[in-house]
């Protein structure tokens, strides 16, 4: 099984991503460059609100088909995982059960 780390490293390199400027990831309340019109850094939620990946102190914006893409094998790790475990603390089975119910 593979770690996040190896997903987040193969996804980067499969689907070609470039990280965004520094100075882009760094600004607070402003637009960015134009590359990345409607970029902005929400601090009340702790950063960027769209769907983005942090990776050897880079970050990589995702378009709605990539975070598809990555959010399935995200997913499948997740499962996966579930399979393993033979039980589950009350509170894991709280956090597990809320998470789920508020994606469908």
């Amino acid at each position: 099984m593979a770690s996040h780390v190896e997903i987040i490293r193969n996804f980067i390199n499969v689907n070609k991503l470039v990280p965004i400027e520094r100075q882009a990831a760094k600004t607070a309340g402003k637009k960015t460059s134009s590359s990345y019109e409607g970029l902005y850094w929400w601090m009340k939620y702790g950063g960027m609100l769209v769907p983005h990946l942090h990776f050897e102190g880079n970050v990589y914006i995702l378009n709605e088909v990539q975070w598809g893409s990555f959010s399935k094998s995200l997913v499948k790790d997740f499962q996966k995982k579930l399979a393993r475990a033979n039980s589950i603390s009350f509170q894991n089975a709280l956090d597990i059960s809320n998470t789920i119910d508020g994606m469908l």
